[in-house]
Order: structure tokens, then sequence, then C-alpha cells
């Protein structure tokens, strides 16, 4: 048995990629093995660009209040100021919200190199998760003052 996951990037449709990465294993299948192939989520992929002025296709404006003045909300408690990065993948949901609302995620990277982010043995400190908390609730606040 054999799990194939692939990360899509904007323009790739997930039923496409899925039937081209059937259509290529197949093709090189030894005669003699059985194939079955099982198909598991399809997402749609999401990218976000931080409205930076240095990009082609920024965030929408909404969105951008959250990206400004020290960070989201003012970063206080992670020690270090944002990094903001043009940011994707695909979790279902998030392509989806965009899609209805029209509106953009923010994705909060909070791991540390030591989570072993998506290894077997991944971890996440309890201490994070709460200054993650603290960081999502000054940035909502600084959203709804507008």
């Amino acid at each position: 048995m054999a799990k194939i996951t692939c990360r899509l990037v904007p323009g790739q449709r997930p039923e496409r990629i899925q039937r081209l990465v059937g259509d290529a294993i197949r093709a090189r299948v030894p005669r003699g093995v059985r194939v079955e192939l099982v198909a598991g989520h399809n997402a749609d992929p999401y990218v976000v660009v931080p409205r930076d002025g240095r990009t082609r296709r920024p965030t929408s404006r909404p969105f951008s209040p959250g990206l400004s003045g020290g960070g989201p909300g003012g970063v206080r408690d992670l020690g270090r100021p944002p990094l903001y990065l043009r940011e994707g993948g695909s979790v279902p949901i998030i392509a989806d919200i965009k899609r209805v609302t029209g509106l953009d995620s923010l994705m909060f990277g909070l791991f540390l190199p030591e989570d072993n982010l998506h290894a077997p043995n991944e971890g996440f400190s309890l201490e994070i998760l709460r200054k993650g908390i603290d960081t999502t609730e000054r940035m909502l606040e600084t959203l709804a003052a507008g």
C-alpha cells in the first residue's frame, strides 16, 4: 500500500491532478501487479499574499489592517515581530471560505523547530498555544476597531 498526497498550487484542479497521478501510476505498473486507486478528499488550493506593495496579487482590503501596525494586533508575547510570507495549502475549508465570502484567511505558523511539524512524533507547546490565542484576540480587536 502507498498513500500519495499532492499539495496543489493556484490554478490546479484537484480532480485533474488526481486523474493525472492515477494515469501515471497505471502506465508504470508492472505486469501481474494489481492497482486499486482510492481517492481521498479533494481540496482546492489556496494562497494568501501579504499586502506589502511588492506583490502582484495582494490579499483583499478587509484583511490588510490585521497585517499592519506592528503585526496582528501588535504581536507582543511571541518575542519577535511577525514574518509575513506568501502562504498557501490545501486545507479544504480555507478555499471554500474565500470562494463563498470573498474573504481571505490568516494562517498562523506557531510551531517551533522542536515540534517536528507533520512528523510521526509531532508535538506542540501549550505555552505557544496560549500566546497564539492572545495574539489572535488582539488581531481581532484591531480589525474590529477598523
